[in-house]
């Protein structure tokens, strides 16, 4: 039988991590299903969700804390299930550009959670703007939304939201 396990591993970064990680996966025959790897700062941030029989998480697990002890990493775990289908709900994407400041992420998904909207995944950035070099607000975001609701409404919120944070705002639906 399947089993489920969600990893998050945070520690400095280095060439390699990544390769050792995965190479311990694969010697215990892990289906690595999704991820999210990234340098944050001076760390390396792993996350991801991997399948394997039952009889091989034991293994796994103590074979990844013990990569986790030699490489400097935290590292955390937990057995999860395979993720539910969103039926009834509306793939979009969700893109900001603009001048950054305190509280974009918050006041945008706070304005989406209000309409019934679920994040899925959400990548933010700063990077320099052409020509000045001032910094910039970046930030994807894939989300659910009700299929009740009207997208040409909800661009018409984010816009309004997205005004008062000095930011551009796009939305557009995504294909399953």
């Amino acid at each position: 039988m399947k089993q489920h396990l969600v990893f998050s591993l945070l520690g400095p970064d280095r060439t390699g991590l990544v390769d050792r990680v995965t190479q311990t996966l694969a010697k215990n025959r892990a289906n690595l299903e999704d991820s999210r790897m990234s340098v944050l700062g001076g760390e390396f941030s792993m996350m991801f969700l991997c399948s394997l029989d039952a009889s091989s998480v034991g293994s796994l697990v103590q074979e990844l804390d013990a990569v986790a002890r030699e490489l400097e990493l935290l590292i955390q775990h937990k057995q999860t299930t395979a993720r539910k289908s969103h039926s009834g709900m509306m793939p979009l994407q969700v893109s900001v550009r603009g001048a950054d400041q305190e509280g974009i992420v918050h006041d945008l998904v706070h304005h989406l959670v209000e309409q019934g909207v679920s994040v899925d995944n959400l990548e933010s950035q700063l990077v320099n703007a052409p020509y000045s070099g001032v910094p910039l607000f970046e930030m994807q975001m894939r989300v659910s939304a009700p299929a009740s609701l009207s997208l040409s409404s909800l661009r018409k919120k984010l816009q309004t939201v997205g005004d008062e944070l000095n930011v551009d705002v796009e939305i557009e639906t995504v294909s399953v």
